[in-house]
């Protein structure tokens, strides 16, 4: 073999791609992306996030089926804090029942909650009432999800009026907290 075809050879041969990357350079690349990711992501807890909705949007069904029942059937009905069936509790977070007369309507369990779960109300009542024309029989409130200490999640609150009608609690002033109905920030 001549000079000139030797040096062409070992050019084509240092010019050939390697077969992979040793363990060290893959940990290495992981370490950047995954740095990379955590200082791209808001500064949301999602798994949180999607708690509170799914726990509001569980609670304002409810109080929708419990006030549809009153008109429809033309009784009064109960949603409360699921305690032992068929009975009621002030402790929200392990559920709700709607119940009429002690019929069960519906039970919603929640399995276990990284928040918590408060009703609030005029005249201190643990529970809604609702007459046969689908309003609140003593009081109008709010459930307020409070995420776990620490969290960077704002509180999410659900205001239902005498009337049974729902509305959530927003951000008005664009500070990244929900207030509630007097314009004061949430706080859990």
């Amino acid at each position: 073999m001549t000079l000139s075809k030797q040096r062409r050879v070992s050019c084509v041969k240092n010019s050939l791609p390697t077969q992979g990357m040793s363990l060290p350079e893959v940990l290495i690349c992981a370490g950047i992306i995954a740095i990379l990711l955590q200082q791209s992501l808001p500064k949301l807890n999602i798994l949180e996030q999607d708690e509170s909705v799914r726990v509001l949007s569980d609670i304002a069904g409810a109080i929708t089926l419990a006030r549809t029942d009153a008109i429809l059937n033309g009784r009064q009905v109960t949603l409360c804090a699921l305690g032992e069936l068929p009975g009621c509790t002030n402790i929200w977070e392990s559920g709700l029942l709607v119940k009429s007369d002690d019929q069960l309507v519906h039970v919603q369990r929640w399995a276990s909650l990284r928040g918590q779960i408060t009703w609030r109300a005029f005249g201190n009542r643990s529970q809604l009432e609702f007459d046969t024309s689908g309003a609140l029989l003593h009081q109008n409130g709010s459930f307020t999800w409070c995420p776990p200490s620490g969290s960077p999640v704002s509180p999410h609150q659900l205001v239902i009026n005498s009337a049974g009608r729902l509305r959530l609690a927003t951000d008005s002033d664009h500070d990244g907290i929900r207030e509630n109905s007097q314009g004061h920030p949430l706080s859990c």
